[in-house]
């Protein structure tokens, strides 16, 4: 640990700041636009180094995170170095490091220097062709985001460094090969729908060449934060077989330990899924997948929807006209089966259309020429024919203004633009607009209010939210948006094409009971017409002691190269189990207590309770489940209870 005496220490509000910590100070609502702590002094930094501190808010409850208005209370941390260049972390990723459901509990932060980015104006990453650790840092800001109304009281605690932090070199996967044997195409390595999950393990050609031949392997199986088996192999250029036991569906955690001449020379942790067996009625559901490049899996994984976003700037124009670059095939076809839908969503203006095509986010702005961008339209409309997409999303997250730097009424324009020409070439195929990135009320009234809601047949929201526990208040506030804006159109519905809780803000067991009852929800709501998660895979390679701002790995069921599957791929095939089998769901009661009723033939077979506060009552003689389909773990907050008539229907 390296400690850090700072030069000055500036604080807001305070005329003599102390000179050792903890810093105490208020952050008040004239704050604008940030409250900024700032530490000045000289340290070296190496791209191993861990940046540390603790940090809470003793007393207010206004410090929570919101993806709307900001991360109230968090700060963004910058570092500029001698040469004054600024690395930056952002407030938005902090929150994978802070347990925001105890902000006001000390929590002790350790980031990764190396996932610092330089930032040209917080807006654009740009590359930075300097070397930023090869002078020292000079200075080291918070800049935390007040709360519009409410005081917010913060305590930072000693900040210091780790430097060359201690980590294994390799993880088991770099030195053993694990082949899946008997495994059905299309699946997860690390999945079944069976009790036995089998393996041949070997040496990889980094493990022989490394002189590990004989090495042991150790594996250990955890369910429910219990050791549920263990075993030892010896590992050999050929292969020795490996046998695991998944004795219910749902979400395991395998650790994995090479162990050469009495020490470890690798170790990984990785979740595996056992899932409930496929059983298709043929009847399409509201549930689907966003993702790129994933389709024939999402399909066998039973989603009925899919989605395929498409940066326009990929796209390049000759005599022949707009066309996909080379090398690109970005709209493979539907896979086949009933009442499959694809949504394509387009955002990233074509450089040679852009109206500010010399900026450097030439891709947030309009079309320079509305003409040149309805015949841009047009042939991404017949290319959707052909694979038969089915939904044409108009401006993917265009609330946000990293994706859309214009105003209102541009946005309208675009939409009147894109609906007509959609309209003249396939009047099937439905229009969504007003894309948001969250629950973003305040700009689907700006949109619809500005006659938006006549140029499309329906809504986009992407659900993300670090408040997951308001998901009632959410959709009793899209309804209402809804009804005023399509009184006379029953039709109209709102489409959630995103939702996603992102590992590791959110624990593993907690993304998945989330993302299933956000499901069940929008099941139970005629205002809901899809809801689709995101995202299937992790399309990076992922390191064992990494961390970058800029991924999306945090949200995937699968990693990168399968190298672990994740519990909301179990339940993802449990509640689509549920909406295939059973005809209907009904939802009542509040947040708090909410229940849901699956009816079958007008009658209830099933029921699913949230209820984090208290004991769920359930019908005697019912099979209890958790949010997986195994029997139920008495700490689930999102639990079920089937009864004896129905229990096939799960089988």
């Amino acid at each position: 640990m390296i400690e850090i005496e700072w030069d000055a220490v500036r604080l807001p509000g305070v005329l003599r700041p102390p000179k050792k910590p903890p810093y105490m100070f208020e952050i008040k609502p004239s704050m604008a636009p940030v409250a900024r702590a700032a530490f000045d002094g000289r340290i070296p930094l190496t791209r191993s180094s861990l940046l540390c501190f603790t940090m809470q808010s003793p007393t207010s409850s206004a410090m929570f995170p919101d993806i709307v208005r900001g991360d109230f209370g968090f700060p963004t941390i910058s570092m500029q170095n001698a040469m004054g260049t600024v690395y930056r972390f952002a407030r938005g990723n902090l929150k994978d490091f802070f347990d925001i459901t105890r902000p006001n509990r000390i929590q002790n932060l350790h980031l990764p220097v190396a996932a610092f980015v330089y930032d040209k104006d917080m807006k654009s990453n740009v590359p930075d062709d300097g070397a930023f650790f090869d002078t020292s840092i000079v200075g080291l800001t918070f800049d935390f985001l007040p709360h519009p109304e409410e005081n917010i009281d913060i305590q930072l605690g000693e900040i210091f460094l780790i430097e060359d932090v201690p980590h294994t070199k390799y993880g088991v996967p770099n030195l053993v090969q694990f082949e899946r044997t008997a495994q059905a195409t299309h699946y997860p390595v690390y999945s079944t729908e069976h009790a036995l999950m089998t393996f041949d393990v070997s040496l990889t050609h980094v493990g022989l060449v490394l002189g590990y031949k004989g090495a042991e392997l150790n594996i250990s199986l955890w369910c429910k934060k219990e050791k549920v088996y263990d075993t030892r192999t010896e590992l050999r250029d050929s292969s020795s077989p490996l046998t695991l036991t998944l004795a219910n569906p749902g979400h395991y955690m395998l650790e994995a330990r090479v162990v050469s001449g009495g020490s470890i020379v690798a170790e990984s942790r990785w979740p595996i899924c056992r899932t409930l067996a496929r059983k298709k009625s043929g009847k399409p559901t509201k549930l689907g997948i966003s993702d790129s490049g994933t389709y024939d899996k999402i399909a066998a994984l039973g989603g009925s929807w899919d989605r395929i976003p498409i940066p326009l700037k990929v796209t390049v124009e000759d005599a022949g006209g707009p066309r996909f670059g080379r090398g690109i095939n970005t709209l493979p076809p539907l896979p086949p089966g009933a009442g499959r839908s694809r949504i394509v969503p387009v955002f990233n203006m074509p450089k040679r259309l852009s109206r500010k095509s010399s900026a450097y986010d030439f891709d947030r702005y309009a079309p320079s020429d509305w003409g040149a961008y309805r015949k841009l339209v047009a042939w991404m409309i017949n290319e959707m024919k052909a694979v038969g997409a089915t939904h044409y999303e108009v401006w993917n997250e265009a609330s946000v203004i990293g994706h859309w730097n214009e105003d209102c009424g541009t946005l309208v324009e675009l939409h009147k633009v894109s609906y007509d020409m959609v309209k003249t070439i396939d009047p099937s195929i439905v229009v969504l607009g007003g894309c948001t990135h969250s629950w973003t009320f305040d700009f689907l009234d700006k949109f619809l209010d500005a006659g938006g809601g006549q140029y499309c047949d329906g809504l986009s929201v992407h659900g993300y939210t670090y408040q997951p526990h308001l998901f009632v208040e959410h959709f009793d506030q899209l309804d209402t948006i809804l009804n005023k804006s399509a009184s006379n159109r029953p039709e109209f519905k709102t489409f959630l094409t995103e939702i996603g809780f992102r590992y590791p803000a959110f624990s593993l067991d907690n993304q998945a009971m989330f993302l299933v009852l956000y499901t069940l929800e929008s099941a139970s709501r005629s205002s809901i017409a899809a809801i689709l998660w995101f995202r299937y895979h992790n399309p990076r390679p992922e390191q064992i002691s990494g961390y970058r701002q800029d991924a999306s790995a945090g949200y995937a069921m699968v990693g990168y190269g399968d190298v672990y599957c994740r519990p909301s791929y179990a339940s993802f095939r449990f509640v689509e189990r549920l909406l295939q089998q059973f005809d209907s769901v009904q939802a009542s009661g509040p947040a708090t207590a909410r229940r849901y009723e699956f009816l079958k033939e007008n009658k209830i077979e099933a029921i699913g309770l949230f209820q984090p506060e208290g004991n769920a009552e359930y019908p005697q003689g019912w099979l209890r489940l958790d949010h997986y389909g195994a029997p139920l773990d008495d700490t689930a907050e999102l639990s079920f209870s089937v009864s004896p008539s129905a229990i096939h229907l799960l089988q």
